[in-house]
């Protein structure tokens, strides 16, 4: 792609317990194949999500945005190289 630059494909991570109940993760699934059509790499520790996402059916478009403010934590120690990381 052209006019394109990343150094990773990180995708949104879900909190454990969603991941048990649902099975899978949609993000990754998406994540890892775009990676490798792009040839770049596929980082999932990356991100983590500190806390699960509440039920937004009732909730307002203002309450759902604010609910996802927080809940995750990006690991900003990591230097990436074409290797891998390093702290």
């Amino acid at each position: 792609m052209e006019g394109f630059a990343a150094d990773a494909v990180v995708p949104v991570p879900l909190h454990p317990s969603r991941l048990r109940e649902r099975g899978y993760n949609q993000a990754e699934l998406i994540a890892r194949p775009l990676a490798r059509l792009l040839g770049i790499p596929f980082r999932a520790y990356l991100l983590v999500r500190t806390r699960p996402r509440p039920d937004k059916v009732r909730l307002t478009r203002r309450e759902r945005w604010e609910t996802v403010v927080a809940l995750m934590l990006c690991i900003t120690e990591l230097k990436l190289t074409s290797y891998g990381f390093y702290w």
